[in-house]
């Protein structure tokens, strides 16, 4: 059995050489080093997505906050806590796992519109039940879309045209 081609890419990205991992992040090798990014579990080799996080949080300001160890709260725990998942969701925007919603929304919409001008079409050639058989095959899919991704649809005034 063949490796997937994504398998292969991660695999390849899960171990980059140090002027590789240098280049990805447009440092030069020598400031890479200096800069001494996480190496990967082999001591060797760098991991990309490791790296991403570590340079996004480089090119962040420093919070003095998320390194006192000796002033551990409750409230320090749930901001280092929420800083942490800033983190991670910018990493994912970055690497386009995820995405804005309205830049979801906007494509759907883009999607639905040639399926709604050609259900107008369907009403004028068979009338009016069939064009709204299509439209509210249209509505419920975009209906069912933003129950999917939002908390239960609440604050969601979108209505696609």
């Amino acid at each position: 059995m063949t490796a997937k081609r994504t398998d292969l890419e991660r695999e390849a990205l899960s171990r980059l050489t140090a002027s590789t991992a240098a280049w990805l992040l447009g440092m030069s090798d020598s400031g890479f080093r200096a800069a001494k990014p996480p190496k990967g579990d082999d001591g060797r080799t760098y991991d990309a997505r490791a790296l991403v996080a570590w340079h996004v949080g480089r090119q962040q300001k420093a919070d003095p906050l998320m390194d006192v160890p000796s002033s551990d709260s409750p409230s320090l725990e749930r901001y280092r806590t929420a800083k942490a998942r800033l983190a991670e969701l910018a990493y994912e925007q970055a690497c386009r796992t995820v995405l804005p919603v309205a830049e979801v929304r906007s494509a759907v919409v883009g999607m639905t519109m040639p399926l709604r001008r050609a259900s107008e079409e369907l009403g004028r050639r068979f009338g009016a039940d069939a064009q709204k058989i299509v439209n509210d095959a249209i509505s419920n899919y975009a209906a069912a879309l933003r129950r999917q991704f939002t908390q239960g649809g609440e604050d969601d005034n979108h209505h696609e045209a």
